[in-house]
């Protein structure tokens, strides 16, 4: 089994969001969704609550900022795939972008769905209790991150959201905030894990060392798991791999382009 993206979680001391009492966090794994539910525009209001209401309790979702210096969910530099206008979303203000349709892209059912903001998602997000990845792996520049540290802790979210950064932007985010959830994204894994070890060190902080192609495998997740981290995996595609990846041990699993129904019929989500 070939995966596109593979992540290793190290985790130091496990953050709040692993030690609530919850019914969906015990017992392991957790499957997550990408982008929001199948079957809806990605990185959208819709595709959010509609992954919310089918039972997901992880939802990653992609930040980009405006020329204005507002976070915004979309995952292309360019607005030019996922909405009737045109241009890179750094050269755009936010009310410019509000005026695109980021739905009739996908089918004219979501005609008028407009870019949601951050705070848009933590406010979702909040309200019905889940958890968002947000990926920001080389997509946010350093002046941003204070900023975007105090709108997670604006709702109250830093419990509730993990960030997926690159070892650059962990480092500088380390100086500005150690306690907030972080993913690393590498090349590779068990050679890493003695770096992510070190960043896993900082009290409270989640730190997620991340492979983006190969491979899973039972080795590293026992390797990761010696080390009293978790392991979690993006992104599965079909049954069979989720399959694989529980019996390999992940803790975490991303999905993507597997009907609902069927993540049900095998109670991977709740109803």
């Amino acid at each position: 089994m070939t995966l596109r993206t593979i992540a290793v979680s190290i985790l130091s001391k496990i953050p709040l969001f692993w030690q609530r009492e919850k019914e969906w966090l015990t017992p392991l794994p957790i499957i997550a969704t990408h982008r929001g539910l199948e079957g809806y525009p990605e990185n959208t209001i819709p595709a959010i609550e509609a992954a919310i209401h089918a039972g997901f309790k992880i939802i990653e979702i992609d930040l980009h900022v405006t020329k204005d210096g507002h976070f915004v969910l979309i995952h292309d530099k360019t607005i030019n795939r996922t909405s009737n206008g045109q241009g890179e979303v750094h050269d755009l203000m936010l009310k410019q972008l509000k005026q695109y349709d980021f739905g009739s892209w996908y089918s004219k059912d979501f005609a008028g769905t407009q870019i949601p903001t951050l705070e848009e998602a933590l406010m979702l997000a909040q309200k019905y209790d889940v958890v968002l990845n947000l990926d920001c792996a080389d997509r946010i520049d350093s002046r941003y991150y204070s900023r975007l540290i105090e709108t997670i802790r604006k709702y109250e979210m830093q419990n509730r959201v993990y960030i997926e950064i690159t070892t650059d932007m962990l480092l500088k985010m380390f100086r500005i905030d150690r306690s907030l959830n972080y993913e690393i994204a590498v090349v590779d894994s068990v050679m890493k894990l003695n770096r992510a070890k070190f960043f896993a060190s900082f009290s409270g902080s989640c730190v997620m060392l991340s492979r983006m192609s190969g491979t899973p495998s039972a080795e590293v997740v026992t390797e990761i798991h010696k080390q009293c981290f978790k392991a979690s995996l993006w992104t599965c595609r079909s049954v069979e791999e989720i399959y694989a990846a529980i019996e390999m041990g992940y803790d975490i699993i991303g999905c993507e382009n597997i009907p609902v129904e069927v993540l049900r019929k095998h109670k991977f989500i709740g109803q």
